[in-house]
């Protein structure tokens, strides 16, 4: 059996302990921004992004979710200021790199 050892430079042993830490710090930042913007959306926000992300128009969601059209665009405005979004597919794609939801629209 032939096991095979890699031998790094010191100096590339120092540029992968940067990645390392990179990753790390990137991994702990988004934890902590998912969490953040979690913890501030409540059940109905959830699931307008829910029903936007499985492609349901305006309508359709005010039928389902029994409000009127002032009070769906007040939550959809509230939520593109959270996500920093400029419009309703932003808006899906952030929710669903913050990990709120997934492509399917499923809460997560």
């Amino acid at each position: 059996m032939i096991s095979h050892v890699l031998i790094f430079t010191k100096e590339q042993d120092i540029v992968l302990k940067n990645i390392a830490m990179y990753i790390e710090e990137m991994i702990i930042y988004r934890y902590g921004k998912c969490n953040a913007i979690d913890k501030g959306l409540s059940l109905t926000e959830k699931s307008i992004l829910s029903f936007l992300a499985c492609g349901m128009d305006r309508k359709e969601i005010m039928y389902e979710m029994n409000i009127s059209e002032t009070t769906l665009r007040r939550y959809i405005d509230k939520l593109k200021f959270k996500f920093k979004a400029k419009n309703d597919i932003t808006l899906v794609l952030n929710a669903i790199d913050a990990g709120i939801i997934d492509t399917r629209g499923r809460l997560l």
